[in-house]
């Protein structure tokens, strides 16, 4: 799509197949569809000649890093992919993600990634069911109970183990060793992207995935989120009647304490 479409015919077609959105969120709707169109990123496909034709179906992708054994890999992340109702049943679709499969194979993507609303379609394409997501919920309370780490584990893969004495237990932080924190803005996006990957690298992830750094530079402008980076760990939480945890990754056993302290001293509005 070129950035002289008409954005309306995008918004009424995401209408249709997703349903309705709000104010704020219909705001930052058209400025990830402007992001997308600027990187050539976001697909169309219309009934008859382009100029003055209704727009029936839509795709976009993201430019994302997936790790495994602590090695990115370049993935597309295909969203918003939606054949308007009266085209629907005529090749449309598969049409459309035919020429996104060409287009991201070209880009050089080794692997793409999406959510199946449909399996047989998408798996008629070559996509296929992998992995899973989990959503956990922990009691803020409880973060103030958490067992530091074990030091006769070690931190990293192939580092020994520390010592530790008979009938010795583990001691969290001491006075004078908190972790040096700083909030993020908008223009920490790459910073951010780097110390995640640093993260996923050092753990021999296998798995997560960071976004490009435009995604990641809306992400951080959210209002509703508050992000803390260190050097060797980022934190993202927001307050939405209690404390959600969006994003926390750290590779040092003291920043992987850090929320314990953080969020485990505002226990009373902090649920999960």
């Amino acid at each position: 799509m070129r950035a002289d479409d008409d954005l309306d015919a995008e918004l009424d077609l995401r209408h249709r197949a997703f349903g309705p959105m709000d104010v704020a969120v219909r705001q930052h709707w058209r400025e990830e569809m402007l992001a997308r169109i600027a990187v050539g990123a976001q697909y169309g496909v219309w009934a008859g000649d382009r100029d003055g034709a209704a727009l029936i179906g839509s795709a976009r992708y993201y430019d994302l890093r997936q790790y495994w054994h602590g090695r990115p890999v370049p993935m597309a992340g295909v969203g918003g992919v939606k054949v308007a109702p009266e085209a629907r049943g005529g090749g449309v679709g598969r049409a459309l993600m035919a020429e996104l499969l060409g287009v991201l194979a070209r880009g050089g993507f080794a692997l793409s990634v999406l959510f199946p609303a449909t399996v047989q379609f998408y798996r008629s394409l070559g996509w296929e069911l992998a992995g899973g997501r989990y959503r956990i919920e922990v009691p803020g309370r409880s973060l103030g109970s958490l067992l530091p780490p074990d030091p006769r584990v070690p931190a990293k893969p192939g580092e020994p183990a520390g010592p530790v004495a008979e009938g010795q237990v583990a001691e969290g932080p001491v006075a004078g060793s908190a972790v040096p924190l700083r909030r993020v803005n908008p223009d920490d996006a790459e910073q951010v992207i780097a110390v995640l990957g640093a993260v996923h690298a050092a753990a021999r992830d296998c798995g997560p995935a960071t976004r490009d750094p435009a995604s990641v530079r809306r992400w951080l402008a959210d209002p509703d989120l508050f992000g803390y980076l260190a050097p060797d760990g980022f934190l993202g939480y927001g307050w939405h009647g209690d404390s959600t945890t969006r994003s926390w990754s750290a590779s040092s056993p003291p920043l992987r304490r850090t929320p314990r302290g953080r969020f485990g001293g505002s226990s009373p509005r902090t649920r999960r």
